[in-house]
């Protein structure tokens, strides 16, 4: 069977450490088999990593596209033609969105999943953890476990296409299956990576928006019993490191192969790097439901800010953080440890007015969305346009791209596969215009998403 290959042409590319200015991209299947700069040679980013695509099978290219091993030309697309000013960036990787374009996470259902996945697109981005609020354990485990569900029915597909190829089947989840099986569970959306649990180990005085009932201690059976749930897929937790239990907790966290992140915590500085001694790598919204810094108490943005085994996350809407501190931000972390999130909820992608998250009614009005007691309540910020308020900011563009994609997948171990540009990565390639408005999409060398 024949493997699709596309030539992206004409465009600038966003690499992780530099720029090429008139790119080239080239991909064949689900990879990305070259990089370099029209006019360049055959060196690039493919003679850069010693190769012109993992394991794919070694390839000479002509100045106008021709392969001596593909069995037919790719298909071109020369960007010049679509506008002025475009560049290319790895698909975005969003850590933390709870909902998009009228459905939530905590909707339990296939179908908002569906929905978010494919919403996700239309804003560059083309992975994400699903994630999700504090609430009664029943409710978690319901939602917990249609993620697992989604992973299982993508999981099966794969398995039946791969054995219908002549692979091995064995009991319907084959290496490649389970590879594929987020990517599938998207449905021609962003790819599934995992859960996000933000909650219900939090502090209830930096609840913020999330509904203090539901809030508890942190418990190994607990997550052990949610982890089930989610058939082992939960890879990032959102917790208060200062409730009783939590320090003990991280390392089995840790071991279990989860992500552990301190957020909605009212921590001092001392309990924070107690929790990075144990194996926390990771901060939820960078100064969002956590102390105030000071200059004799830093408290647990303090240590975000200065310990660098801790990676950040940053809600960059200029609501949730004023855009002076996005410098701050990078200049205190450098450039591999901020990673970009949107927090989405349901309304992202909606006309203004009143949403549910949590149980509770949020109002969206210009860009923000708060509770009835103005508490902020999430987003409905666009990850192409937090990239533009960075920029915007004075972050130079390579570092900006950086965060919304290299970084991230780094943060879950996944930078081998995702978030660069770069030969035998996966072909997630997103378009974006002067204005960092979406153009074009693909996800694993598929062109999901045309704008206009």
């Amino acid at each position: 069977m024949t493997e699709m290959s596309w030539e992206i042409r004409g465009v600038q590319v966003v690499l992780p450490d530099r720029l090429l200015p008139n790119g080239i991209i080239r991909t064949r299947g689900e990879r990305i088999v070259f990089v370099g700069e029209a006019g360049g040679g055959e060196d690039g980013a493919a003679a850069e990593n010693g190769s012109s695509g993992g394991d794919l099978p070694e390839e000479t290219w002509s100045a106008d596209g021709d392969s001596s091993f593909a069995e037919e030309r790719p298909r071109v697309i020369d960007a010049r033609a679509l506008g002025p000013d475009l560049v290319a960036i790895p698909g975005m990787i969003d850590l933390h969105v709870h909902g998009a374009d009228g459905a939530d996470v905590m909707d339990g259902t296939p179908e908002a999943l569906r929905t978010i996945a494919r919403a996700l697109l239309r804003e560059g981005t083309t992975a994400f953890c699903a994630t999700t609020m504090s609430a009664s354990e029943e409710r978690l485990v319901r939602a917990l476990r249609n993620v697992a569900a989604s992973f299982d029915a993508a999981s099966a597909l794969a398995a039946s296409a791969f054995s219908s190829q002549g692979g091995a089947k064995a009991d319907g989840r084959t290496p490649e299956a389970i590879e594929q099986a987020g990517d599938r569970a998207g449905e021609a959306g962003a790819a599934l990576l995992g859960v996000h649990l933000e909650g219900p180990f939090l502090h209830p005085d930096r609840a913020g928006a999330q509904p203090v009932e539901a809030l508890r201690a942190p418990s190994l059976a607990a997550f052990r019993r949610l982890n089930e749930a989610a058939g082992g897929r939960i890879r990032l937790i959102t917790l208060a490191p200062e409730l009783p239990g939590a320090l003990e907790l991280i390392p089995e966290l840790v071991r279990a192969g989860v992500v552990v992140s301190v957020g909605h915590t009212d921590a001092d500085y001392e309990t924070v790097v107690a929790a990075a001694d144990r194996g926390a790598r990771h901060v939820t919204h960078v100064f969002n439901a956590m102390r105030p810094l000071h200059h004799r108490a830093p408290g647990a943005l303090g240590a975000a800010l200065v310990d660098e085994r801790l990676t950040v996350e940053l809600i960059a809407d200029g609501v949730h953080v004023h855009p002076a501190l996005f410098r701050l931000v990078f200049r205190a972390k450098g450039t591999e440890r901020v990673v970009l999130i949107t927090d989405g909820i349901r309304a992202k992608g909606r006309p203004d007015g009143v949403y549910e998250l949590g149980g509770r009614e949020v109002t969206v009005r210009c860009g923000r969305a708060t509770l009835a007691d103005g508490t902020l309540a999430g987003s409905v910020l666009r990850m192409n346009e937090a990239l533009k308020h960075l920029v915007d900011a004075g972050i130079p563009l390579t570092e900006a791209v950086r965060a919304a994609t290299l970084n991230p997948a780094r943060a879950l171990g996944l930078d081998g596969e995702r978030g660069a540009l770069l030969p035998g990565r996966l072909a997630d390639v997103v378009l974006l215009d002067g204005s960092f408005a979406v153009r074009m999409v693909w996800v694993r060398g598929r062109l999901v998403h045309i704008q206009a």
